[in-house]
């Protein structure tokens, strides 16, 4: 099997001889992609205190504070390190919400290349197929889902995934591992930018790398989970939960077919009916007539391709849910990919490369047609496939850029910035928050995570519940019993070191279910009210403190930092050295000229 990607798919041709598009045109097509269907990001790269990218699982305020949970201390397993981390350190310096969205933005230019390059380096493909690759990566069922979801930095990893796969097929090591450093902003991330690097590298020497750098970058969440003992396993109902679901009327295989199927219901663009659910199962066929090429020339992609749709349809069986109810209930770790659509995301890169196949299949035969035909009516007939199977990527997502509003940024209640300055003032304290839960609801009714999680100092509590379709998944016991004590009327809090309790009166008025916190909270001084909702402080709690050390926390960031700067190191050695060899070769020329 030959895997070097100068070699194309479709033709054997050298990519070197398959005309390149402009720097100007690639540059020009990043921004009209990123204008239409990345547009929030943008609008998110202006700073502004006022408001944060908040929608479900998304909270990134105008400031992050390095808080226990952002640095990984907290009693839970860390879920977003480093990428809160980060964002925490950068914030004295650049807004939380530029860098952010800065991120986004850079994933998708990298991404968009790096599916370019693949397409005319590793598969023969001419300038208007390079193209449709390109448009793909960004404008494709999986990425708007999970934006919608507030996944951002999932959305970012998997846009990055064929720059990954073709730094990896071509030697580019230092790239390589930045790249996968910026996929590896969540746990998730990392591993699917480490698979596909694993999968594309020729050698089992670049494959050792992969590995080695790939768990330096998750040092600062395996530390902390390995030496802090943070638990790791989750609830087995929530395996049924997280399944891929159907996302449009054709059902479950259809949709992950083509790229969607997330679970929940409400991160489903609105365009996406019946014909977004059409145009990605033809997507999916078409780019299927390319499989046993790819099998011939780059058998480790093909079946990273099928597995990525296979693995999600059969753990969604009923025998698939039960190994999957005794894999996250057992075996710790696994609840990572219990969100069972996340392995979706991996086919891109095969997806890439069957599209550029096919279309470059087509583009033959079409100028072996047209012989007799005017040279700009060859390429005319050669463009049509081509803007045929661009319709149809845009045609799975038709409002893609009205669908993805909902992640524009906020308008954040000014009371947390107000709390957080209270707060701060103070020993690092237990902060309790009701009504309970860590999510909230915006102006116009859409969920998002609670700022508290990621905007006030100390230790705010997250009781780690969540309600996936009417049900309570996962939670965390001690916090859900101390909020029970609590809205019956029994004072533990000081006693289990909240210093701090937070009512959201606007959400609390008018439930009964609240009286007995209110007698409660009468004994307490209340501080701060803003916008109606009131901070309380209790005197003397015990134990302040995270129990947790930090020193895996500081550990794991600062061996992903020193990975970071060896590999920037790296990449720019490489480059001054192919600046170097440029230059000999053109002087060599001109002297024997």
């Amino acid at each position: 099997m030959n895997s070097t990607p100068t070699r194309g798919l479709a033709t054997g041709e050298s990519g070197q001889s398959t005309p390149r598009v402009p720097a100007w045109g690639l540059g020009l097509f990043i921004l009209t992609v990123t204008a239409s269907t990345l547009w929030p990001f943008w609008w998110g790269l202006i700073p502004s205190r006022d408001r944060a990218f908040m929608l479900r699982d998304m909270m990134v305020p105008f400031s992050l504070t390095a808080n226990d949970l952002v640095l990984g201390k907290a009693d839970y397993a860390p879920r977003a390190l480093p990428q809160d981390a980060i964002l925490a350190v950068f914030s004295p310096i650049i807004p939380s919400t530029t860098l952010a969205a800065a991120l986004v933005l850079i994933a998708a230019a990298c991404g968009i290349l790096g599916a370019v390059k693949m397409a005319r380096d590793m598969a023969g493909a001419h300038r208007a197929t390079q193209l449709v690759c390109g448009l793909f990566v960004v404008w494709n069922p999986y990425v708007i889902e999970r934006l919608l979801q507030g996944q951002w930095s999932l959305a970012l990893a998997v846009m990055l995934l064929p720059a990954i796969s073709y730094c990896a097929a071509t030697g580019f090591r230092g790239p390589q591992v930045l790249l996968i450093s910026l996929a590896g902003l969540t746990p998730a991330g990392l591993v699917l930018g480490a698979l596909v690097a694993l999968v594309f590298s020729p050698t089992a020497r670049s494959r050792a790398l992969v590995l080695l750098t790939s768990l330096a970058l998750a040092s600062p969440w395996l530390l902390v989970t390995l030496l802090n003992g943070t638990p790791s396993r989750s609830s087995a109902s929530s395996a049924e939960a997280f399944a891929v679901g159907p996302d449009g009327p054709l059902g479950t295989v259809v949709s992950v077919l083509g790229l969607g199927g997330i679970w929940n219901a409400g991160a489903i663009p609105p365009s996406r009916g019946l014909l977004g659910a059409l145009a990605g199962l033809a997507l999916f066929l078409f780019a299927a007539w390319g499989i046993a090429e790819l099998w011939r020339v780059y058998r480790g992609v093909a079946v990273l391709t099928a597995a990525a749709f296979s693995v999600p349809l059969l753990l969604a069986t009923p025998v698939g849910l039960a190994l999957m109810r005794f894999l996250v209930a057992h075996v710790p770790g696994a609840a990572l990919f219990r969100d069972t659509h996340k392995l979706v995301g991996l086919a891109l890169p095969g997806l890439i490369l069957l599209l550029a196949v096919g279309l470059e299949r087509l583009r033959q035969r079409a100028v072996s047609t047209s012989k007799g035909l005017s040279p700009a009516g060859a390429r005319l007939m050669g463009g049509v496939a081509p803007l045929a199977v661009g319709t149809l990527v845009i045609a799975t997502v038709p409002g893609y850029p009205a669908d993805v509003a909902p992640t524009a940024p906020q308008r954040i209640s000014p009371a947390w910035a107000s709390f957080a300055e209270t707060i701060s003032g103070v020993p690092r304290t237990k902060i309790l928050l009701f009504p309970p839960g860590n999510y909230r609801l915006r102006e116009d009714g859409e969920p998002t995570l609670t700022p508290a999680l990621k905007m006030l100092p100390g230790q705010p509590l997250d009781p780690q519940f969540l309600i996936v379709d009417g049900k309570i998944v996962d939670g965390d016991r001690d916090t859900i019993r101390l909020i029970k004590d609590t809205m019956a009327g029994r004072d533990t809090l000081a006693a289990s070191g909240v210093g701090w309790v937070i009512a959201d009166r606007p959400l609390m008025r008018g439930d009964e279910k609240y009286q007995q916190l209110d007698e409660l909270l009468e004994a307490y001084p209340m501080v701060d009210e803003v916008e109606g909702m009131q901070l309380y402080r209790i005197p003397q709690p015990h134990g302040a403190g995270s129990k947790q050390p930090s020193t895996p926390a500081v550990a794991g960031m600062v061996l992903y930092w020193i990975t970071q700067l060896g590999a920037l190191g790296a990449g720019l050695w490489s480059l001054g050295r192919a600046w170097r060899d440029g230059r000999r070769r053109a002087l060599a020329a001109e002297i024997s000229s």
